[in-house]
């Protein structure tokens, strides 16, 4: 039986929606039993993003343009679901500055979170350019939040595992951000506002 993509397109999103932040809240589970049962301060920021990402996850809008790359979607799928693969170290090393630096990296990613509000996604996808709040200063406050974050919870959760998944979440992370770029930059909208907003994550530098 032949299915009408197109037609069904609503149901297909949302259901991808629903499976999506039900794996997020199952990888999260580790994390909030980490903070419940070891009171660890560094556990309560992976479940604060992830309650903000799937909130707006599930009442997304439909992209106006859908990127159907096997590449994109690998490298997306994997620079959003490997932090949930990150685990509480055995031995507690929360830091005072690290914790700061973490605060402050996840009120950057919220702030651009808030920003995209409806219009957020995994593969890169046309859902409106948004240039408005933290994306009047950098292009990608949402990856320059995790980036800060997730490595300040690497280091306070300092294993060989945790190490080789960080890294490889932040190579696929940076693709990404590139990647998306590319895709977008195909909408006169978006290719001035590159223009405009020169600095993608760190104003100054990159």
């Amino acid at each position: 039986m032949k299915i009408d993509l197109e037609k069904h397109r609503y149901a297909i999103e949302k259901a991808l929606n629903l499976l999506s932040a039900f794996i997020y809240v199952i990888f999260t589970a580790s994390f909030a039993k980490d903070v419940i049962v070891n009171h660890r301060l560094s556990s309560i920021f992976p479940v604060l993003m992830v309650s903000f990402f799937v909130y707006f996850f599930l009442v997304r809008d439909l992209p106006k343009q859908i990127n159907l790359s096997p590449y994109h979607w690998l490298i997306s799928l994997n620079g959003t679901f490997l932090p949930l693969c990150l685990r509480p170290a055995p031995s507690f090393h929360d830091h005072t500055a690290l914790i700061i630096v973490q605060v402050i990296g996840v009120c950057i990613s919220i702030a651009g979170i808030l920003s995209l509000n409806k219009s957020i996604g995994l593969a890169p996808a046309n859902r409106g350019i948004k240039m408005f709040w933290a994306y009047r200063y950098i292009r990608h406050p949402i990856y320059a939040g995790y980036f800060i974050s997730q490595s300040c919870y690497c280091l306070q959760n300092l294993t060989s595992t945790n190490m080789v998944i960080t890294v490889l979440w932040l190579t696929c992370e940076t693709l990404r951000l590139f990647e998306e770029e590319k895709y977008l930059a195909d909408d006169p909208v978006y290719a001035d506002y590159m223009k405009r907003v020169r600095w993608r994550m760190i104003p100054g530098l990159f």
